[in-house]
Order: structure tokens, then C-alpha cells, then sequence
């Protein structure tokens, strides 16, 4: 087994908040606002190994997917042949050359894709790109050489929880003339695997270190590294040396610090002996066997190619940071939470204002973990922000802890809504009697004002009470209005 260096440490770094805030790399260059300015087949030897097999990448080998055709799957058996099998009918011959690997295990998939949140996932437009075609795949997660292939009868078992279809389409764009070829798509459920981070301005340095996971030619994911950037001119791809081939296309092309640069989209390719071209095997007459193509370098041909992540759509990539953050918080995952808030320009741009503040839903989940690290993110103060629907909120879910942290921490109670109700009315018609005791407890000076004060109905808070039955909370305010 062998262990990745870069991504021991990559465990240690993103474990590690304090060098989170600190690091300008991390921080400004690959997660800041899209568009706005930030401050600054096989090359060689084949250089691919088992996805399993590489220590410090669970989490982005589990985000990593597969596309499997419909068609070949009878329940949880996925059926493909051995690669063995799969050339020796192309070519007609059983004969391999020693530089021809994996010839044992299965070729399922067609392409690759991998989680950009927990039900996105993102792959290359020549793979699929219209509504039609997600009927005829699903996406499989864990494909990988752990899973026992029956070499007799050609199938792979798979865990059904690892299958999931498509919903929809979110955006895909296939362009020759303008160098696009990407599809983002809705999965049919959100997945608990952790998504791949992604830069979102700036771009990549130029011979920067660059890896991949994917299925070449169909087989179990394989992980590759020693592999750089040749070629950093183009706005929307870059040029790269990765040993790559057909079913790799989709796969995320990532730094040795674990974020996502550019999708793989395609690979050099040779033209053979009988005029076809080929991207990953040809028949040497030579030598009457099979080969894998290998080209010494990048020079004269096209190379890898990564479409750049900062030039997809804008609205995709705020909704996957958002998605991210709202999963984090939901589910109450503190480490995870503070990975995405990387990117805390997301905490109050006009996206998540319109969608729902961040902060208003780490209150409704009663996270209020999440709401100071929110705060602590934030370029703005999120409390004075979102006072009224914070305190509006607090009320609708009768949270004695979250009114708390609110009130010390500065929350203005002196608001109404539109029918002259003050947070006491609203508490009172809400028989929220625990809540309505701590707002009178930190706030001696105004309450005088708060239980007199009467609404368009000329009703005061414990009016509200008694219309609503609540007689407890009826009872009690009376009682504290006379002691006033």
C-alpha cells in the first residue's frame, strides 16, 4: 500500500482551522468570489494505482462517481467485461503487451463525475448532456477493485445505496468553438460523502502539481499523480500531463491540497496502424500484441485537458457552497462547516440573502455552534444583519436557548410586525411561556413597554394570551404587569 505524502499532511491541514484563517492560498486565491480579483493516455511511465490503495484520499475517492448504462444492471449485478476480454474481442488477439495493466478487472463504467455538494455532481457533456439520456444511466459511488468481480460470469455485486439516478439537468454546455464541455447534475437524494472543495477565482500556477480519479477504459477508479500543467494560457481549460483515458473524462483534476481546479474532459490520442485513432490501447503488428499508447511527452499533441472550475456558471458554484454550508448546519457537522466557510463571502452575498440567510437557519435548527461561527466568518455583524427575522424566528420555534444567545450577544427586541405586534405578542399567541421569561429577564428597562404595549387591536401581550387559550401565559403576564 502506498502512502500519499501530500495528503497526509492534507488531513492534518484541513483539520487544522487556525491555518485555515491564516493561509492566503487557501483562503483568497482558489475560494474567493467567482470574478472578482484575487491577489495572486500515459506520458512516461504509467503512473496510475488503485484508488484503494492510496492512503490520506477516502473522502474524495467516496465523491467520485461512476456512469453505469441501465442496461447492464440485473438487481445490484453490474455485468462488463474483463479488460482482458473487452481488448482481446477489439482487436482480435490475446496477446498483451507487459505494459498493458488491469487486465483482470472489470469494465463497467462509461464516464466519471464527481460531488461538487451533497446531491450535485458534475461530469463532461460529451457524456451526457440532455434529459433524454438520464434515463438510461445512474451514477455509482465505492467502484473500486474492493469489490469482488466474478470473472466467470462477468458481474460486479453493489451496495444499492451506492446507486443513484438522476433527477435532472441543471446546466450543461458542450462548445468546440468556445472550449466548453461540462454538465452539472441533480442527483435523485443528497449523499452524506463529503464533496470535492473547488476554486472559485484566480487559476492555477503554471507546472503546479495536478491529480485525478477515474475509470480508464471502464475499469475500478485509479488514482493518479506525478503529473503537472504544461499549458496555462486558456481561460476556460488548462493543459496537463495526467495519464488519462476514455471513461476518465468527467473526473476532477485536483491540487495536492485536496480542491477540485478543472474537470477532465480529454486526452492525447494516436493514430494506429490501421489510420483509427486511440486513446488508451492499439495492436502493434510489430509485435503482434496489444499496447497501451504512451507518449514520451505533451509536445505536439493535445495532452489532458481540464475545463477550469471558475468558468462554469456562477449561480452553480454559489449554489454548491451554499448547499454545502446548509448541509453542514443541518446536520450539525462543526468540522465540515468550517471547511466551506473558506469561502465566507457566501455568508452575506446577495445569493444567500435572496435564498435564505445563513444565519436565520442555523437558528431554526436550534445550531447555534454553527450561528457563532457564522458571525466569526462573516465580513458584517450577521446579528444586527437579520435582527428582526432572527427574533421572528427565535419566536416560531419557542427556543429558550437561541433567545438567550441572541439577547447577550445584542439582538434588538424593539421591533413589530406589520400589525403592531412586539416580540411579547407573538410569544404570548404562541404559548411560548419559557421564551417569554428570558426576554423579561434580560430586558428589565424596556419591559414596561413591552407588556403595555398594545397592537392594532389595541390588544396588549397577554390579550394575545387569553384569545389564544393560553392561560398560563395569560396569567403570568397579568401577574407581571401589575408588579409593574
Amino acid at each position: 500500500m502506498r502512502v500519499f505524502k501530500f495528503f497526509g499532511l492534507l488531513i492534518l491541514f484541513f483539520n487544522n482551522p487556525l491555518y485555515c484563517q491564516t493561509s492566503e492560498i487557501i483562503m483568497d486565491f482558489p475560494f474567493g468570489e467567482p470574478g472578482k480579483p484575487v491577489p495572486r493516455g500515459v506520458y512516461g511511465e504509467d503512473d496510475r494505482q488503485e484508488a484503494s490503495d492510496v492512503m490520506g484520499i477516502d473522502d474524495f475517492v467516496r465523491a467520485t462517481a461512476v456512469m453505469i448504462p441501465k442496461v447492464n444492471f440485473r438487481g445490484t449485478k453490474i455485468y462488463g467485461y474483463s479488460l482482458r476480454e473487452k481488448l482481446s474481442k477489439k482487436f482480435n488477439s490475446s496477446n498483451f503487451d507487459k505494459n498493458v495493466r488491469y487486465l483482470d478487472q472489470p469494465t463497467c463504467s462509461a464516464c466519471t463525475g464527481f460531488l461538487i455538494a451533497p446531491d450535485l455532481l458534475i461530469t463532461a457533456a460529451h457524456c451526457i448532456s440532455n434529459s433524454l439520456e438520464t434515463e438510461e444511466f445512474v451514477w455509482l459511488f465505492d467502484y473500486t477493485n474492493s469489490l469482488d468481480f466474478n470473472e466467470d460470469k462477468n458481474y460486479i455485486e453493489v451496495d444499492s445505496l451506492n446507486i443513484f439516478k438522476i433527477k435532472k439537468i441543471l446546466h450543461t454546455s458542450y462548445s468546440k468553438k468556445y472550449k466548453e464541455d461540462y454538465t452539472i447534475i441533480q442527483l435523485d437524494r443528497k449523499s452524506n460523502r463529503s464533496p470535492y472543495r473547488f476554486r472559485t477565482s484566480g487559476k492555477i500556477n503554471s507546472n503546479s502539481n495536478v491529480n485525478t480519479l477515474g475509470s480508464p477504459t471502464g475499469l475500478p477508479l485509479k488514482f493518479v499523480d506525478s503529473a503537472y500543467v504544461v499549458d496555462n494560457s486558456n481561460d476556460k481549460w488548462f493543459k496537463n500531463d495526467i495519464d488519462t483515458f476514455p471513461g476518465n473524462s468527467g473526473g476532477p483534476v485536483f491540487n495536492p491540497h485536496g480542491f477540485v481546479e478543472g474537470i477532465h474532459v480529454r486526452g492525447a490520442t494516436v493514430k494506429n496502424e490501421s489510420g483509427n485513432f486511440s486513446g488508451d490501447y492499439y495492436f502493434d503488428n510489430s509485435c503482434d500484441c496489444i499496447k497501451t499508447v504512451q507518449l514520451k511527452n505533451t509536445l505536439n499533441n493535445a495532452g489532458a485537458q481540464a475545463h477550469r472550475m471558475p468558468s462554469l456558471p456562477t449561480e452553480i458554484l454559489y449554489r454548491a457552497i451554499y448547499d454545502n454550508i446548509e448541509y453542514a448546519i443541518v446536520h450539525f457537522l462543526d468540522n465540515r462547516l468550517k471547511l466551506w466557510l473558506n469561502y465566507d463571502w457566501i455568508i452575506d452575498h446577495e445569493y444567500t440573502l435572496n435564498r435564505l440567510p445563513l444565519e436565520v437557519l442555523a437558528i431554526e435548527k436550534n445550531n447555534l455552534l454553527a450561528l457563532e461561527l457564522l458571525r466569526e466568518y462573516a465580513k458584517t455583524d450577521i446579528i444586527l444583519r437579520s435582527n428582526n427575522e432572527l427574533l421572528f424566528t427565535v419566536t416560531k420555534h419557542n427556543n429558550t436557548q437561541a433567545i438567550d444567545y441572541l439577547l447577550v450577544n445584542g439582538i434588538n427586541i424593539d421591533i413589530m410586525d406589520d400589525e403592531g405586534n412586539n416580540i411579547l405578542h407573538i410569544l404570548a399567541g404562541n404559548n411560548s411561556l419559557e421564551v417569554i421569561k428570558k426576554v423579561l429577564e434580560h430586558c428589565e428597562e424596556e419591559n414596561i413597554v413591552l407588556v403595555e404595549s398594545k397592537n392594532r387591536n389595541n390588544y396588549r401581550p397577554e390579550d394575545e394570551a387569553r384569545i389564544n387559550n393560553n392561560k398560563p401565559v395569560y396569567k403570568y403576564l397579568k401577574k407581571y404587569r401589575k408588579k409593574l
